[in-house]
């Protein structure tokens, strides 16, 4: 996820539900941070206020139809909240706390390194023989007369976390745009910590 999202300071996936340990390990394999709440005790914060939100496997078609017409019905938002402060007793206030803090030290993680590489790739040089390119590599080579050269630049951040992005521009401007963004973020972390 990370080379998907290279400038992302925080990934994260809430997984409700049935969520296996090969899933949860492809998660957090992937550089993503998991909030897992699991379907039992999802089920249970819903039945302790009557609502019915899990079925067996056999029910019917009309069956299940039905209890999903019933559930739409009695799904208010004054419910779901009352769902939530159920899930919060079942799995603990500091679960939610916990995950919460782990965000903001995430975003509030500041840079302590930037680095800038420009690289520089021109047109091959050819050579038939081995002899050729020994006597190429030991004279004294001026590359800038080896043709137009294309130019890669790279930005790398080394944050407070001990995390770090490095992410290619095709040119200055790209480069410019992506340093904005990181004193953004930068600035209005900074001002939510004060």
């Amino acid at each position: 996820m990370r080379s998907t999202y290279p400038t992302a300071r925080f990934l994260a996936i809430a997984a409700c539900g049935e969520f296996t340990e090969p899933a949860r390990d492809y998660v957090r394999t992937r550089e993503v941070e998991l909030f897992y709440i699991s379907k039992v005790n999802i089920v249970k914060a819903f039945e302790k206020l009557g609502l019915i939100i899990d079925y067996p496997d056999s029910m019917s078609e009309a069956d299940k139809l039905g209890l999903v017409n019933k559930l739409d019905e009695l799904l208010t938002t004054d419910a779901k909240n009352a769902a939530f402060e159920e899930l919060k007793k079942t799995v603990g206030l500091g679960s939610f706390r916990a995950f919460q803090t782990k965000i903001s030290s995430s975003l509030s993680a500041m840079p302590q390194e930037i680095r800038l590489f420009v690289l520089t790739r021109t047109g091959p040089v050819v050579f038939q023989t081995t002899d050729e390119v020994r006597k190429f590599l030991y004279s004294d080579i001026d590359w800038s007369e080896l043709g137009d050269a294309e130019c890669e630049y790279v930005y790398d951040v080394i944050y407070t976390d001990g995390s770090e992005f490095s992410v290619t521009a095709s040119g200055i401007d790209e480069l410019k745009e992506l340093h904005d963004q990181v004193e953004t973020l930068q600035r209005h972390m900074s001002n939510l910590c004060e």
